[in-house]
């Protein structure tokens, strides 16, 4: 499934481009004025959801750049009432259908213990099997480790 937006490391974190956002959202309103009503609007936290990033400009002024999560990312592409926003809202629901097909979720106590159950059957099996190969692992290495 191919990115909709360019994601970045920063801080450690990944994180997308607010400017990118908003220019992919083809969003109408200016830059700032638009992130500003969304963190005050949604109650975004700053060190948690985005890093604003203040950098100077060629001709002497200041812009800030949004770094934000891909959480906050997801949230704002979906309250975007355009056409933009409905692809990322169906490329976010796809993207959760294909990790719900790679992950079992539980959705009750007793699925989350058979899923549990079926896990300690499964390691039970591993280490059952790796005791089994334990004397042909010892000779290959002995194996390995001569010299004639």
């Amino acid at each position: 499934m191919n990115e909709l937006i360019k994601i970045n490391k920063v801080e450690g974190k990944e994180t997308v481009s607010a400017r990118d956002l908003h220019e992919f959202l083809e969003n109408k309103r200016q830059f700032a004025d638009w992130i500003k009503q969304r963190v005050d609007q949604y109650d975004f936290e700053p060190g948690k959801d985005f890093t604003a990033v203040s950098q100077n400009c060629e001709n002497g002024g200041k812009k800030t750049e949004y770094y934000i999560s891909l959480e906050m990312a997801k949230e704002l592409a979906m309250v975007e009432s355009n056409e933009k926003g409905k692809i990322a809202r169906k490329y976010f629901i796809e993207c959760e259908k294909q990790l719900k097909k790679v992950f079992e979720i539980p959705q009750t106590y007793s699925q989350a213990l058979f899923l549990a159950g079926k896990l300690a059957e499964e390691n039970e099996k591993q280490a059952k099997q790796l005791e089994d190969q334990k004397p042909k692992v010892e000779f290959y290495d002995r194996i390995i480790d001569s010299n004639t």
